[in-house]
């Protein structure tokens, strides 16, 4: 049962936080929900505002100024809540704080489970080289993690402290994918007893892909959540991005997975979408 001390944040708050056709009043007021949203430890309102946080005015929403620090405690706090989708972001503003270390550590733990993934439970169709998408863009996030660290990379001590994050809060991550994929793996709300599966410290050896792989950031892979305002007969009025997206100089095939509609009530006029959006970069391969 959803928690009642949570506040709930809908696609339609949303929506008129990140477009900037709206009145700001409107806009002001849905930031406030947003805001309330988070401090009441909704994971969702966590992500997307620690996200306007790292960005500030240059995110396209252009709502907040930046504040790294504050973004950090939004992204960290979503992430454990298990919002994976936040590590990505988390892990770029570590490096901008100076913490390398950390970054990599969150990136390992972002990479265990998409590889669990990969491994156990992708059946979709693919899109060259690899065959899951998250896997693939996990491997990027970690090899660029490690880079910022340098030498003084520790292959054992970021594998025991996201070893560490994961038997803490393995129940949360397993909840993202959902228990009926993840439960052979990790925790089981059957079995309270399981323990995760651990981090694989190979993984931790070594980038798994080359420098050029991430040059200029423009990884192989790259996913986002949207809110897309949709006209009646469903045809896309306009799609505002939770995060950034890669830059425009970079050729990348695009796709759209739906996940739900909305209004968020009766009254409202606007058909509105949440989705996810995944970008392949042929030329990384």
């Amino acid at each position: 049962m959803p928690d009642p001390a949570v506040k709930p944040l809908t696609i339609e708050d949303v929506a008129t936080l990140l477009d900037t056709t709206q009145a700001a009043e409107s806009r002001q007021s849905a930031l406030q929900v947003v805001t309330k949203s988070a401090e009441s430890k909704n994971a969702d309102a966590l992500y997307l505002l620690g996200v306007l946080y790292a960005w500030g005015r240059e995110h396209p929403a252009a709502i907040v100024d930046v504040d790294l620090e504050q973004a950090e405690r939004l992204l960290s706090n979503a992430a454990v809540l298990g919002v994976l989708d936040a590590i990505p972001r988390l892990t770029e503003v570590e490096i901008a704080l100076k913490k390398p270390e950390a970054a990599a550590v969150w990136a390992a733990t972002y990479l265990h489970y998409q590889l669990i993934a990969e491994r156990d439970e992708y059946k979709g169709p693919t899109l060259g080289p690899p065959s899951n998408m998250g896997a693939a863009f996990g491997k990027f996030l970690f090899a660029r993690t490690v880079a910022a660290v340098g030498d003084s990379y520790d292959a054992a001590a970021t594998a025991a402290d996201a070893n560490a994050l994961i038997e803490r809060y393995g129940q949360n991550f397993e909840k993202y994918f959902g228990s009926a994929k993840l439960g052979s793996h990790l925790f089981s709300e059957l079995n309270p007893d399981r323990k995760p599966a651990q981090f694989d410290m190979r993984h931790s050896a070594e980038p798994r892909f080359p420098d050029e792989a991430y040059k200029d950031d423009a990884p192989p892979i790259w996913r986002r959540w949207a809110i897309a305002l949709l006209q009646p007969d469903g045809k896309q009025q306009a799609l505002f991005f939770f995060d950034a997206y890669p830059a425009e100089s970079v050729k990348y095939q695009v796709r759209f997975s739906g996940f739900r509609f909305e209004p968020a009530n009766s009254d409202s006029a606007r058909r509105i979408a949440l989705i996810s959006a995944t970008w392949v970069n042929a030329d990384a391969f």
